[in-house]
């Protein structure tokens, strides 16, 4: 992970409106998709290779979640190991980790220092149930998500039944 890659994130993910629980979704050609009522935030720039190839249907990153990224964003990005190339870093489940080799008497070997969730809500149904009583634009915005995904299903059908 190279540390123009981290400001980019860091400086993208400033637009969200922390008070509010961001709608997560993942399109292999677009990437990671992050949507408030009037924002959509994609993130184009991360590899397929970092996220599992099962699809997720819905994802949500709560205000502490946010607070939580971007918090660990602006350290990794303040901490010099990552520019120097002295990190390793794990993908996990729509997260990252990141990890230092220490040689002290109490620390020996790769010890995570840092980790990043872009998802902090990853199953669907939570985040539906989730969604619907965090407030007016949370709902809103997860009615027209579901009405899309349902008008390009009947597209799909469509198309498919007339092949």
């Amino acid at each position: 992970m190279r540390l123009d890659t981290l400001l980019k994130l860091y400086n993208d993910l400033t637009q969200i409106n922390k008070e509010i629980p961001t709608i997560v979704l993942y399109d292999k050609s677009i990437g990671l998709i992050f949507r408030q009522l009037g924002k959509v935030i994609s993130i184009p720039y991360f590899n397929n290779f970092y996220f599992p190839k099962t699809k997720l249907k819905l994802g949500v990153l709560t205000s502490t979640g946010y607070v939580d990224l971007m918090k660990n964003l602006q350290n990794l990005i303040e901490d010099t190991s990552i520019a120097e190339g002295s990190a390793g870093m794990v993908m996990g489940d729509y997260e990252l980790k990141f990890y230092k080799c220490y040689s002290s008497a109490y620390l020996d070997g790769p010890q995570q220092f840092a980790e990043i969730k872009f998802i902090t809500i990853k199953s669907a149904w939570l985040s539906r149930l989730y969604l619907r009583h965090s407030g007016l634009e949370s709902k809103t915005l997860l009615k027209a998500i579901l009405n899309e995904r349902k008008s390009k299903s009947k597209k799909s059908i469509k198309k498919s039944s007339t092949s």
